[in-house]
């Protein structure tokens, strides 16, 4: 589980989803297709059992913050907050806390998503850098002390 906190996006997932939901807005996708870019870009997630609330709960939050409802991620999130769901991740003997404080991060979301979202923003588009060099390329430098480095590109 790549969660550090109980709060909504203490979690990788969530994270790298309230990322790439500004991508997406910002990039002037309406909220239908942003929504299912990322439902796409996650499906893996979705379909995981501990992972899957994660992606609902941060995907509706993130709507919610930037005034950009879509009622079917509103419904699946207050959906997974009620059956209780997602608070089968936090279900350990050791941090009984944990869970007390995951299903009290559960209860103010499910007020926030119930509650009138703010009016919609404009939320710029992200500068990103670009490459000439690809997948495989292999660039080597020598910095002034004398020693070398290489670095191989991996991926984009």
């Amino acid at each position: 589980m790549g969660a550090w906190g109980t709060a909504i996006f203490s979690d990788d997932v969530a994270a790298d989803i309230r990322e790439d939901w500004r991508d997406h807005i910002g990039d002037g996708l309406s909220p239908e297709a942003a929504t299912q870019q990322v439902l796409a870009d996650y499906a893996d997630a979705v379909q995981d059992q501990d992972e899957s609330g994660v992606v609902w709960l941060a995907l509706a939050v993130c709507q919610w913050r930037t005034g950009r409802i879509v009622q079917s991620v509103l419904d699946r999130a207050i959906e997974i907050i009620d059956d209780g769901s997602d608070l089968r991740r936090w279900e350990w003997e050791q941090q009984p806390r944990q869970r007390q404080a995951r299903a009290q991060v559960l209860a103010k979301t499910r007020d926030l998503l119930l509650s009138p979202p703010p009016e919609p923003r404009r939320i710029p588009r992200r500068r990103r850098s670009e490459t000439l060099f690809g997948p495989g390329d292999v660039l080597s430098y020598r910095h002034r002390s004398g020693r070398e480095f290489v670095f191989w590109i991996e991926s984009n």
